[in-house]
């Protein structure tokens, strides 16, 4: 039954849906953590109280938006292919024209 602030969306129905689903949540969840780290650190870096451009505060900075979305990369390249070959055999499986 629908209820009030209800979006429309639907639960998925299918164990490929599902892994879809599962695998955007958890790449929003390093994104966003990401993004907030990297505001973080220009925050930090731009109210430090000892402020001075010669300094090696960026380093952090340019460290975190350089090597972590690198990572994150790395990280999903093998959930991504492994869903990507699920769909695709399902997809044959399903349009199967023998």
């Amino acid at each position: 039954m629908a209820y009030n602030g209800q979006l429309g969306l639907q639960e998925t129905n299918s164990p490929v849906m599902m892994f879809l689903s599962d695998y955007h949540d958890s790449m929003m969840f390093l994104m966003y953590f990401i993004s907030f780290q990297v505001m973080y650190s220009i925050f930090v870096v731009l109210h430090h109280k000892y402020y001075d451009l010669g300094i090696n505060g960026w380093g952090i900075l340019e460290f975190s938006w350089t090597l972590l979305p690198i990572l994150q990369l790395l990280f999903f390249t093998v959930p991504s292919l492994k869903l990507l070959y699920l769909v695709v055999k399902v997809m044959n499986l399903i349009f199967n024209k023998a």
